[in-house]
């Protein structure tokens, strides 16, 4: 990989990061033009046109970035974001099952698949997933803020 490659990925990752999701297109892109094979400028345009609003051309990304390496952390739970934000929620749900898989002690696949199950009409499933989150990760807010609005979404006590 190129100096030029790893410049344009930091400052698409600066873009990502301060939600410019064109100009962090562009940059990612540039380094995917000097070195395609460059894994985290593939997740990283992905995420940025997932935080586009583009979902298609984020989830050709992560299938790309799964081909070249289907181990790679996120690729599957933020194709599953991408699934679920187009309503194809059975897409989605098995993208977090691939995730949780893959890396069981990763909080994210848990929540994501609790989404699924909220729009499946299954908060107790939910919950587990949640319970399952906050064991892995105690110290993150957002997971009892979920649970607390599973709760009070499906009326539970």
């Amino acid at each position: 990989m190129t100096d030029n490659a790893r410049e344009h990925f930091r400052e698409g990752f600066s873009y990502l990061s301060q939600q410019d999701y064109e100009k962090a297109i562009e940059e990612f892109s540039e380094a995917l033009s000097l070195d395609s094979n460059y894994e985290e400028a593939l997740d990283g345009r992905g995420k940025a046109y997932k935080g586009s609003g583009n979902c298609q051309k984020a989830i050709s990304d992560f299938n790309e970035l799964i081909h070249l390496n289907p181990n790679f952390p996120s690729a599957f739970y933020y194709r599953g974001q991408c699934w679920q934000a187009m309503n194809r929620f059975d897409d989605a749900f098995l993208d977090y099952e691939e995730a949780i898989r893959r890396e069981p002690n990763n909080y994210i696949g848990y929540i994501g698949r609790a989404g699924i199950y909220c729009e499946r009409q299954e908060p107790y499933k939910a919950l587990e997933d949640c319970e399952q989150a906050l064991q892995l990760k105690p110290d993150a807010p957002e997971i009892l803020y979920y649970i607390k609005v599973i709760k009070d979404a499906f009326r539970i006590q």
